[in-house]
């Protein structure tokens, strides 16, 4: 969703990787850290989003992730229909 369609699909295809500043450079992740870093970091995000009023980070939440849940519910069963003969579980051809 992050890259889009097309380059979703030439990811997902291809199966090439995407870098940990390739993925900052297009905007997929808010930040790269040093390895061995990241337990640290996420605490410190983790301490500064507590001060944040629970409601505030409930409703932020529930409005970020509504597109995200609408996906879900609308495609995930149509793709996990489509996942079992293109993984060649049994004999499907």
């Amino acid at each position: 969703m992050l890259l889009g369609m097309n380059r979703g699909r030439y990811y997902l295809l291809t199966g090439e990787q995407i870098s940990a500043a390739e993925a900052l450079e297009r905007v997929l992740v808010g930040e790269v850290v040093p390895a061995g870093s990241e337990l640290e970091r996420a605490r410190e995000v983790a301490r500064r989003l507590a001060v944040q009023p629970a409601l505030v980070r409930r409703y932020t939440r529930e409005v970020m992730t509504l597109v995200i849940k609408r996906r879900l519910r609308d495609e995930l069963g149509y793709g996990l229909a489509l996942e079992g003969p293109a993984s060649g579980y049994g004999n499907w051809r």
